[in-house]
């Protein structure tokens, strides 16, 4: 695996757009469920899932997350998915829950706590959708691994997606090359935990070569909140 190279001072800030209404989704959100991103990390979910931050209003596909844990920032962009009014939804909310096969126990595979029911995490998330009025039209969990099997079933178009899962450099690496084979122009690559410790090991690196080594894309690679790496992919070159 490459080196750590954090650029995270190189970003430039992406900041919310809409404030007043993002904050008052924040708390609608932290009322009825615990989500593991920060304030400023699930309102910028929100605004993107709802469009704030396309370059053009006609760009249109699925919001996809890989990841969801207890449904915090799903619900963030479920939410934000319905104020934009869009025909493109629900959701797409792809997380294996930490066992892959049910033979498996906690500590068997890596980043899977011991202690973590990770059963319960999935009927939390259910039980937050419901509560949210989003668990029918506006959210679709899928149970599956998030970096192979869910791309062979996949050919949508993808305007944003947020990549929360194992945080191993080559299955986040598999994940972002999966993503570009579907993403549209204008759309929006979001990352969790660019920063130096285990979470970020694999992270940093991944999202490195992305920014480096894929030239098909113009990019504008963007910070928020603690450990957010948002990347624009605003238009694919022509050579």
């Amino acid at each position: 695996m490459p080196e750590l190279d954090n650029r995270w001072d190189q970003f430039p800030l992406l900041e919310w757009k809409d404030p007043e209404h993002t904050q008052e989704v924040i708390e609608t959100v932290r009322d009825v469920t615990e989500a593991a991103v920060e304030d400023a990390e699930l309102g910028l979910l929100y605004e993107l899932a709802r469009g704030l931050h396309h370059d053009r209003p006609e760009t249109q596909g699925y919001v996809i997350e890989l990841g969801s844990y207890k449904g915090g920032s799903t619900s963030a962009m479920a939410l934000g998915v319905r104020d934009s009014g869009t025909k493109w939804k629900p959701v797409i909310a792809v997380d294996s829950y930490g066992r892959p096969h049910p033979d498996l126990q906690p500590g068997d595979v890596p980043n899977v706590v011991d202690g973590m029911k990770h059963d319960e995490n999935y009927v939390r998330a259910r039980e937050t959708y419901w509560k949210l009025g989003l668990a029918y039209d506006y959210v679709c969990q899928v149970v599956t691994r998030t970096h192979d099997i869910f791309w062979e079933l996949w050919s949508n178009p993808i305007r944003m997606i947020f990549i929360d899962s194992g945080h191993l450099y080559n299955r986040t690496c598999s994940e972002i090359g999966s993503t570009l084979a579907h993403i549209v122009e204008d759309g929006w690559m979001v990352f969790h935990d660019y920063y130096n410790d285990e979470w970020g090991e694999g992270v940093i690196p991944a999202v490195n070569r992305l920014i480096d080594e894929d030239t098909k894309w113009q990019k504008v690679v963007y910070r928020a909140g603690q450990s957010f790496v948002p990347v624009h992919l605003k238009t694919k070159h022509s050579w």
